[in-house]
């Protein structure tokens, strides 16, 4: 029974026929002859022997084909295709079981299957003789085959022979080469052309004897590369790269190298290299600037966002100079900015070849019309740049290199600028250095104005911040006022009706009424006051009157003015206030005040409203002229007090002037003895401080006049205190006191100051402190302190008398004041420390007291002072005595002219004892007629005589001379400096005060008429140079005089044997004068106290 149904034989039938048939054909058709074969012959016996399998065929011959074919198939293609045909027939074995499990299609093609492999035997002969028709033509296919190949692999060879060439020649002007490797793995130069001499340097012969010469000439850093080019070779890979080589001379340069394989297919190795090499150093110059330039673009990139983030303007120029040294791997580098509106040019901080941060503040400089930062502003990139700088280094040149300065340029203008150099590395300027330090200078330009312009507008959010809460703050306070304003006004409207009463009130009080004038009905209203001051009542309540009816009460003599000031007045024109005369009904006189309130927009247009006020100043008027009357007589009483000062000046001043001018001409007697020089130096001092004190008062006079003066002089401060050592010595002696004059060292010994004044201060205290002082000391003290160029003299007089009460303490410098406290001995008129606290504010200090009762007290004072010149001191303190004229001189004629008897004989006796011709004249009419029969040289015109005073009598003088008046020297007793200041300006040609001294008279006469004395001392070289106070001197500065000298000088001060004690003094004169002198002051200012103390080293008295 067959297997499969018969329409199924018959498809599979027609498959296995096309498939041995077709699909060889195909497979020929493609050039697959061996695969061709293979299929036809398994193809055919698979779907026999299916077929008749599957057609209920026996299986004898079936499995007995199927093993034939299977070993055929493997004899002829392999086991490979024996396990296809295995495999093969399974498969189509089971699909046809699924299609076809009856066997109904494949019973039509079961017999003749069948039969066919039923003669299997046939088919396996004739597929041996087959098989060997097919080995044979399979070698022929085989020959065929491998001749082809070779033919392809010269085709191949041919192939890149030809691309070999066109790389050959493809490269211009340089050179091309072949290497050989041999089996024992050395490299020969095959072939070597071109410009290889010119890129290398080398030779043929030096490169052939130099062997793999390519490795040697390599630059070390690309050995890694040609190795791997190699390794590509190797791989039969072609290769192109750019390395480096180093020339014969040194020089290096970039070469690109492209190179093909020499390759043995049979051996599968390479045997050669062939290729050509190209120089590219310009271009890789320009690639290696172009990445060079794109790096310094990143690194002025980041730099710019990293200045972006700091916002300080110090720290900003700190890092542009430390992050552009480093970013841009510069050499030196300084920043320096513009100051004052471009004038000046500062420096800020620098870097140094050492990556030190410089700070170049120190450097400051103006810019000048040639000032290198302006050729910078002008070059059109911004940027001077100097190539080839030397530098030198103690006068050695060690290199050159280039500097270039860029401004920092915000687009309008320089705010500063970049100076950058390499004068130490010497790194070359890059190509586009230029155009960086450009592009830098303008980044950094904008970038320091942006910061500017950001830090202003920070400081003006602040400002406005501070504003706005400032505004706030006083919205707040506005707002508590305005509440509180409320408030306040709210009570202000309960005071404003009793304010107005208080007004009426007050107005009543002052004699004041208001009134109100309505111009167009001509009615004035008025307050009841008013009424009551023009006398006028009021009738039926109505305080009203007509301008007509005011008018009236106008006195005559005042009516027109009164009406014309009131039309002023209407036009808001002119002066609206005015007193005036009133005749009340009753016809009494009163004086009134009137005024229209015009407010203050003048317009001049007719106003329909005026206010005005009255007031009766009728009493007040009485004052003022009282008033008047008192000025006048004040201004009398003070003339009449200058008149009696003036007197008291002239009739005290006068006879001292007799008193110390004969003392003066006594002093010249050579025949008197030391006693009496002493008893004439006692006159002298008594009177200059009788004078100090009439000096004195006057000067208080000035003071409270408003006429003091500072009078400036150099002097000696050191022989001041000493004088006032000596002045109040004995006055203390006489008390028992003791009298200290402390000059603290480093006080200036020669200052300039008003002299007089601060004598007379210290005269005032001291004497004060003696006076009421009883027992203990008084103590003047100096002191100094510097302020900038100038001194400050502290000044303390110190005693321990019976001190001040704190009731008299306030009254202590008024005038004519005393203490209350009795005190015994108290005597004077209470205007010493009056004068002396005015006199030191004068000199720029201020007078103080301390005290406490029982205790004592101390007045203080500072003021300020300037150091003096000496030799000017010595100039203005020379005394010289005149002894008589220098010979051959003429015979001068002088005329004194002095109502005073002692004045006029004293001036005449010392002119005449010198050897002038005097005369004298008692009146300014004696003196007028001596000048026109003697004719004077010079004549002394006391300013004060009878008959005809000194001013008339010059006057008349000069007017009869026709200028030939002689020399008219004024002499007055005034110590008023007006005074003087009059007279020069006159009448005389100078101006002595009295008293005078004997060496003025003599300088005077000198100075107008040239006349040369003979003195008793010719130079003030001659005396000795003032000394300090003595009030340093202590016992130890005896120490080195001989103990038995000190013995006799301590016997004599303590019997005040003064003579003898000068003598002893002498005896050591010339070994210590500076002792002898000090010693002999305290002798003559009678301080036999202090010698007793200074000289009692261990003696005892008997």
């Amino acid at each position: 029974m067959p297997i499969l149904p018969q329409q199924l034989d018959q498809l599979i039938f027609a498959l296995a026929a096309l498939l041995p048939v077709g699909l060889p054909l195909l497979l020929i058709r493609l050039n697959k002859i061996y695969l061709a074969r293979n299929v036809f012959l398994i193809g055919g016996w698979t779907l026999a022997a299916l077929v008749v399998l599957t057609a209920g065929g026996t299986r004898a011959p079936f499995f007995a084909s199927f093993i034939v074919i299977v070993l055929f198939a493997a004899l002829l293609s392999g086991w490979r295709w024996a396990v296809v045909y295995v495999a093969t027939s399974v498969a189509f074995g089971l699909i046809l079981a699924v299609i076809d499990p009856t066997g109904v299609l494949m019973q039509p093609f079961a017999t003749p299957m069948s039969a066919w492999l039923t003669h299997s035997g046939i088919l396996l002969s004739g597929g041996g003789i087959t098989y060997f028709m097919l080995w044979r033509d399979d070698r022929a296919l085989r020959r065929a085959q491998n001749a082809l190949a070779e033919r392809e692999k010269l085709q191949q060879t041919l192939k890149d022979s030809e691309e070999r060439f066109r790389l050959i020649a493809s490269v211009t002007s340089d050179y091309t080469f072949t290497s050989i490797f041999t089996p024992q793995g050395q490299v020969e130069t095959a072939l070597l052309t071109g410009a290889f001499e010119e890129i290398l340097g080398y030779t043929y012969d030096e490169l052939v004897s130099m062997g793999n010469w390519w490795r040697a000439i390599l630059h070390p850093d690309d050995l890694a590369k040609d190795d791997q080019d190699m390794a590509a070779l190797n791989a039969n890979q072609a290769i192109t790269d750019e390395v480096r080589i180093f020339r014969k001379d040194g020089d290096t340069r970039w070469v690109r190298v492209q190179a093909l394989p020499i390759w043995n297919d049979e051996k599968d190795r390479l045997v050669g290299v062939s290729g050509g090499v190209q120089d590219i150093t310009e271009r890789k110059h320009v690639e290696i600037l172009q990445h060079s330039f794109l790096d310094d673009m990143r690194a002025l990139q980041q730099l710019h966002l990293e200045l972006s983030e700091i916002d300080d303007l110090q720290t900003l120029y700190f890092k542009m100079v430390e992050i552009t040294h480093k970013r841009l791997d510069l050499d030196r580098i300084g920043l320096f900015m513009l100051e004052d509106g471009g004038t000046q040019v500062r420096g800020t901080y620098g870097v140094d070849t050492y990556g030190a941060i410089r700070d170049e503040h120190y450097y400051q400089e103006e810019v000048r019309p040639d000032h290198w930062t302006l050729e910078v502003a002008l070059k059109p990139d911004h940027v001077l740049f100097y190539d080839n700088v030397a530098l030198y280094d103690n006068a050695k040149k060690v290199g050159m290199g280039w500097r270039a300065s860029a401004a920092l340029w915000n687009g309008q203008q320089a705010l500063g600028y970049l100076v950058i150099d390499n004068l130490i590395t010497h790194t070359p300027a890059r190509a586009y250095t230029v155009e960086l330090l450009s592009l830098l200078g303008s980044t950094f330009g904008h970038l320091i104005e942006r910061k500017q312009r950001d830090m202003a507008l920070a400081q003006y959010a602040d400002e406005l911040e501070r504003r706005v809460e400032q505004r706030t703050a006083d919205l707040a306070t506005s707002n508590r006022l305005l509440q509180q304003e409320v408030v306040t006004r709210t009570e202000a409207e309960h005071a404003l009706f009793a304010q107005n009463r208080m007004f009426q009130k007050a107005q009543e009080v002052a004699l004041m009424g208001s009134w109100e004038w309505d111009l167009g009905t001509d009615v004035v209203q008025a307050t009841q006051t008013a009424f009551d001051i023009v006398g006028l009542e009021i009738e039926d309540g109505r305080n009203e009157i007509t301008i007509a009816e005011f008018f009236k009460q106008i006195h005559p003599d005042d009516l027109q003015r009164v009406q014309q000031i009131t039309d002023s007045a209407r036009v808001g024109q002119g002066d609206h206030c005015y007193y005036a005369r009133i005749i009340r009904p009753d016809g009494v006189e009163r004086d009134v005040y009137l005024e229209w309130i015009v407010d203050g927009t003048n317009t001049g247009a007719p106003r329909s409203v005026l206010t005005g006020i009255i007031q009766d100043v009728t009493e007040r008027k009485q004052a003022e002229l009282d008033l008047i009357e008192a000025k006048n007589a004040a201004e009398a009483a003070s003339r009449a007090k200058s008149i009696f000062l003036s007197n008291m000046s002239h009739e005290i001043r006068t006879p001292l002037n007799a008193i110390l001018g004969f003392a003066q001409l006594m002093g010249r007697d050579a025949t008197l003895d030391p006693a009496q020089n002493e008893k004439l130096e006692v006159i002298k001092h008594s009177g200059q401080h009788l004078l100090g004190l009439i000096n004195g008062i006057l000067e208080l006079s000035r003071i409270e006049a408003g006429r003091a003066t500072f009078s400036e002089s150099h002097f000696d401060l050191h022989a001041l205190l000493n004088s006032l050592e000596g002045m109040f010595g004995l006055r203390a002696l006489e008390k028992n006191l003791q009298l200290r004059v402390e000059c603290r060292p480093g006080v200036p010994r020669f200052v300039a100051t008003d002299e007089q004044k601060l004598r007379q201060i210290l005269v005032n205290l001291l004497s004060n402190a003696i006076k009421f002082t009883d027992t203990g000391a008084v103590t003047l003290s100096v002191t100094h302190q510097r302020e900038d160029a100038a001194q400050l003299l502290h000044f303390a007089v110190e005693d321990t008398g019976i001190g001040i009460a704190p009731e008299d303490a306030e009254t202590l410098f008024q005038a004519f004041a005393q203490a209350r406290r009795p005190s015994p001995g108290q005597e004077g008129a209470g205007l010493g420390l009056t004068i002396s606290s005015q006199f030191a504010r004068l000199l720029g200090g201020e007078l103080t007291v301390h005290s406490r009762l029982d205790q004592g007290a101390s007045f203080r004072f500072a003021i300020p002072v300037k150091i003096a010149d000496f030799a000017a001191i010595e100039t203005g303190a020379t005394e010289r005595i005149a002894v008589r004229l220098s010979p051959g001189q003429p015979s001068y004629r002088i005329l004194v002219a002095e109502d005073h008897v002692a004045s006029r004989i004293l001036l005449s006796s010392l002119l005449d004892q010198v050897g002038f011709d005097v005369q004298y004249a008692a009146n300014g009419q004696e003196a007028v007629d001596l000048q026109r029969s003697w004719q004077p040289h010079l004549i002394w015109m006391d300013m004060r005589m009878p008959i005809l005073d000194g001013r008339a009598a010059t006057q008349q003088i000069r007017a009869a001379a026709h200028g030939q008046a002689p020399i008219i020297i004024a002499l007055t007793a005034s110590a008023f400096e007006e005074d003087r200041a009059e007279i020069l300006a006159n009448c005389c040609d100078d101006y002595v005060r009295k008293p005078f001294h004997e060496q003025e008279i003599f300088d005077k006469i000198t100075e107008h008429l040239g006349v040369q004395f003979i003195y008793e001392d010719a130079t003030p070289a001659e005396r000795p140079r003032p000394t300090a106070p003595n009030v340093e001197l202590t016992a130890a500065d005896l120490a080195p005089l001989p103990a038995d000298w000190i013995a006799e000088l301590h016997h004599a001060a303590i019997r005040a044997k003064g003579k003898q004690a000068l003598h002893l003094i002498n005896q050591i004169r010339a070994q210590h004068s500076d002792i002898a002198d000090r010693l002999a002051r305290l002798v003559q200012e009678y301080r036999f106290d202090k010698l007793v103390t200074i000289t009692n080293v261990g003696h005892t008295d008997a």
